[in-house]
């Protein structure tokens, strides 16, 4: 028993999610270890603010034209985003490893939630985040928006960089 306890329930997992308003940013903070190798993921969230973007086509009736910063925006059609992330780190075994931007920058009005250990979680609740066996790659997802603008986003973050993400509409 003990066993199956130091083995399975041995990541650490740190959640700090604690909006006072909605211009104070939320902060994701996850930790967690496997064969042999640290990981910790930090998400920082907050108000959308217009100044950090340029914006077109805001006002245009065929709403899929709309572009933040020149991509097609996540979680918003025709209108503003109420939320943006504003950094994405990523540490393993304590080095840095960059998540470029356009990895994310693009997903808006992303549900910051607190982590759940598996055990706890329903199916299909989000987040979800998973340390491979060997410890080299973490897989991980959140939802975003809500209606007809809803989204699930899935990542695989690796040791080495070698990063991709899925989005698929939930609607």
């Amino acid at each position: 028993m003990l066993r199956f306890f130091s083995l399975t329930l041995l990541p650490l997992f740190v959640l700090f999610c604690s909006p006072a308003s909605a211009e104070d940013p939320v902060v994701f903070h996850w930790k967690g270890s496997k064969a042999g190798h640290s990981i910790e993921l930090k998400i920082v969230g907050a108000s959308y603010r217009k100044d950090r973007h340029e914006v077109v086509g805001l006002n245009d009736p065929d709403t899929r034209k709309m572009k933040i910063d020149g991509r097609s925006p996540w979680g918003v059609e025709g209108v503003l985003p109420e939320k943006e992330l504003i950094s994405f780190e990523l540490k393993w075994d304590g080095v840095v490893v960059p998540v470029p931007e356009a990895l994310w920058k693009d997903c808006f009005n992303l549900h910051l939630h607190p982590y759940k250990e598996p055990a706890m979680m329903e199916p299909g609740e989000l987040p979800f985040i998973k340390i491979t066996e060997d410890g080299k790659q973490i897989i991980f997802g959140f939802d975003g928006a809500d209606a007809s603008f809803a989204y699930a986003v899935t990542w695989v973050l690796t040791q080495k960089g070698e990063h991709a993400r899925w989005i698929e509409p939930m609607t």
